[in-house]
């Protein structure tokens, strides 16, 4: 997983591979506790870690599962968020769901384009509260990075926190994992290496 330059130091990059490795080789469910262990020094490396680790092979069929296990069956967006963004932004389907937030296709009325708007679970949202989202949104805008989506747009609306990226055409990584089941060495460290510069960069950030 070597490649020269980029914003991490040699020493660095040397670990992230080791325990990338070490990982690796662990079945999913003792990956936590050897995350905890080899990265309590260092929550940023176990950022990295946990980005690298989402986007290796076999990564998919585990998060496909857990999600059957916690997604609750899909009613489309709230009707007080459809409302309340009646004018800005028109919802055309669901496109994905993920720990955190459902990922809606929608077209930006003002600007003709289509995005991709992320609204918070509720859980989330009531746990992370409107003043604190808006206020890390905030750095999220402030970002530019070649791997890093630009923010469009964010708000609250009744309570439903959201936010607005581009919308990207094309195959997920995770689809694509389901297709293949193993990426080229090449393609799958230049993937990992994207990611893990990203993450380091937005962590440098703040």
């Amino acid at each position: 997983m070597r490649s020269g330059g980029g914003p991490v130091d040699q020493d660095r990059r040397d670990r992230l591979e080791r325990l990338f490795e070490e990982a690796s080789a662990l079945p999913p469910v003792e990956r936590e506790a050897f995350l905890g262990r080899s990265c309590a020094d260092d929550p940023e490396l176990r950022a990295e870690l946990v980005s690298l680790l989402a986007a290796s092979p076999g990564a998919d069929a585990l998060l496909e599962d857990l999600g059957r296990l916690v997604e609750p069956p899909y009613d489309g967006p709230a009707t007080s968020l459809v409302e309340g963004l009646q004018g800005r932004y028109e919802i055309e389907g669901r496109v994905g769901a993920g720990g955190m937030a459902s990922v809606y296709r929608a077209r930006d009325l003002r600007h003709g384009r289509r995005v991709a708007l992320k609204v918070l679970k509720p859980e989330v949202a009531a746990a992370v509260g409107a003043a604190r989202f808006l206020s890390e949104i905030k750095t999220t805008a402030s970002l530019h990075h070649p791997n890093i989506l630009p923010l469009f747009d964010s708000g609250d609306v009744d309570g439903n926190l959201y936010y607005v990226m581009p919308f990207v055409e094309g195959e997920t990584l995770r689809h694509r994992l389901n297709r293949e089941r193993q990426l080229p060495i090449d393609e799958a460290v230049a993937i990992a290496t994207s990611l893990a510069e990203a993450v380091d960069y937005a962590h440098r950030q703040g």
